[in-house]
């Protein structure tokens, strides 16, 4: 969403967007944005339309702010997109370098409403509308648990499970990610609806069985 004011007719939403030099201006310019969205438009919009009509929306909110806070490019690289052990640990420690730098607690809570909502959307038999966005978000919802449990998992091991206060800092409980892994491989098995779902499900099921 452009318009920074929420209403068409204002002259602010013509003129020109100015939305920062740097990297950072412009990821806090798109997720004031977003924020601007979800205020008139979003869940939080107390004239929204039905629940079962919003599931497209209200899924690709939460899948693009976490475009904004996690590298979708590394998270595939960590799954192997390319094959090579190398890009995979270079990913793995950007991703690292992320975890412990910006805390993952808040991706994790986009991401876990994310996932609950695209059940939900599943349960109400909403899928034959929003088929694409429920298979790239229950796979995208699903890759990031399972990352996050890699890369945790990983930290402790390299420390023999004994970290300081200080390293424990920005640690999250990764109990539970593992089943939200399981729980999105079924569902998109079970969608059956595009040969893509098939395949994130079957990916996801062979990253929650080595866990």
């Amino acid at each position: 969403m452009l318009n920074p004011t929420g209403i068409g007719s204002s002259p602010v939403s013509f003129g020109p967007q100015h939305i920062g030099a740097g990297l950072v201006d412009r990821r806090n310019w798109l997720l004031s944005a977003l924020s601007n969205w979800d205020q008139f438009y979003g869940a939080s919009c107390k004239d929204s339309v039905p629940e079962d009509e919003t599931f497209s929306s209200r899924l690709l909110y939460h899948l693009a702010h976490l475009s904004l806070s996690v590298s979708f490019s590394d998270l595939h690289l960590v799954a192997g997109r390319s094959g090579s052990e190398e890009d995979i640990h270079l990913a793995e420690e950007s991703l690292s370098n992320w975890m412990q730098r910006e805390r993952p607690e808040k991706v994790l809570d986009h991401t876990i409403k994310m996932l609950e909502l695209a059940h939900r959307a599943l349960s109400l038999d909403a899928a034959p509308s929003c088929s694409f966005e429920l298979s790239v978000c229950l796979f995208t919802g699903g890759l990031i648990c399972w990352t996050v449990c890699r890369l945790q998992e990983k930290l402790l091991a390299e420390h023999d499970g004994d970290l300081h206060p200080q390293q424990m800092e920005g640690q999250v409980q990764i109990s539970g990610l593992i089943e939200h892994v399981r729980q999105a491989s079924q569902a998109l098995q079970k969608m059956g609806c595009w040969r893509l779902s098939s395949t994130f499900g079957y990916i996801l099921k062979k990253f929650s069985d080595r866990s």
